[in-house]
């Protein structure tokens, strides 16, 4: 999903640690990028309630993410997504992208798993937007998504989702309209290619009928 964010609570500081060598790239011929846009950091997160019922997530950078636990989330979660055609091609493109996005997983910490874009008004039908993708396998949110708890890749491939049209200013300014793009649900999005569903089928596994549940 992608969260309401409020920017003048959240702290911009310094960025994480890149992935430049990662040997993986190499393995499946992506190339080296003329930039690389994707960087794993620590994060501080603080959610409060507003009076229109949504939470307002603010978070604060804490630096780069340790280089050992770097390497376990690219194990777990992104060296699956290098099997696939489908996820390297939007690897690749984030990679490429016009502007940052920034990976932070802490288990139990954040209460979520979403992406927040750092400039939301320019997300939206503007020029493009960095983005932080929050990444929590304990989160209640998950809950009803058993196939992504099994299979983490398949929710990194979704928040992938949300940054890389983040970084090209095609967010939808309506939540469950942007999340039917994303997963491939809904007659506008079934047969898309590049959604949640396509990489679902890719991997042989069970496709997602919903937004908050994965069936019926």
């Amino acid at each position: 999903m992608y969260i309401y964010a409020n920017p003048s609570l959240s702290s911009w500081t310094t960025g994480g640690r890149r992935y430049d060598r990662w040997p993986s790239l190499g393995t499946y011929e992506l190339g080296e990028p003329p930039t690389n846009q994707i960087s794993f950091i620590e994060a501080e997160v603080t959610t409060t309630l507003q009076r229109d019922g949504r939470s307002a997530i603010s978070f604060r950078r804490l630096g780069s993410m340790d280089p050992k636990k770097q390497a376990q989330f690219i194990k777990r979660f992104c060296d699956p997504i290098l099997k696939y055609d489908v996820g390297r091609k939007l690897l690749a493109a984030v990679r490429n992208g016009k502007h940052p996005v920034e990976i932070a997983w802490g288990n139990g910490k954040f209460g979520f798993n979403g992406t927040i874009e750092t400039d939301r008004a320019q997300a939206v039908g503007g020029r493009g937007s960095g983005a932080v993708i929050f990444i929590d396998q304990d989160a209640p949110d998950l809950k009803k998504l058993p196939t992504i708890i099994a299979n983490p890749d398949v929710g990194l491939f979704h928040e992938l989702l949300h940054a890389w049209h983040s970084q090209n200013g095609t967010v939808v300014d309506n939540e469950e309209e942007m999340e039917r793009r994303v997963i491939g649900i809904g007659e506008k999005y079934i047969n898309a290619k590049g959604t949640e569903n396509d990489y679902r089928e890719a991997r042989n596994l069970d496709r997602r009928c919903c937004w908050k549940k994965e069936k019926l």
